[in-house]
């Protein structure tokens, strides 16, 4: 999946759809990673701040991959639900950032 290829999704997260939801924010996550890699020889001081915000969204997708997986779906409580859709929203602000980052240092 490509940078450019991510959509973001639209509708309520529910227990159905939770787990898939949960597996796009991953992928994305990759993706971030992927071209952040890219962009650390650039040494630029946002590449910095980039890092940063990456480092604490793996961290929260981590903590949050038990709570999703397919065994759990039953288990899940509107707590968990509001937290992938607050998870999804940062993830998707990041993913944008990281695309804007892109395009700025390192063009064409």
């Amino acid at each position: 999946m490509a940078l450019n290829a991510v959509s973001t999704q639209q509708g309520p997260i529910t227990l159905y759809n939770a787990p898939p939801r949960f597996k796009v924010v991953r992928e994305i996550m990759e993706i971030c990673g992927e071209v952040l890699d890219g962009l650390r020889p650039c040494g630029h001081p946002g590449i910095f701040d980039l890092n940063l915000q990456y480092a604490m969204l793996v961290t929260a997708t981590n903590g949050a991959e038990n709570t999703f997986t397919q065994n759990n779906v039953g288990k899940l409580k509107p707590k968990d639900l509001r937290m992938l859709s607050n998870l999804e929203q940062l993830v998707h602000e990041f993913h944008r950032n990281v695309k804007e980052a892109k395009a700025e240092l390192l063009p064409g």
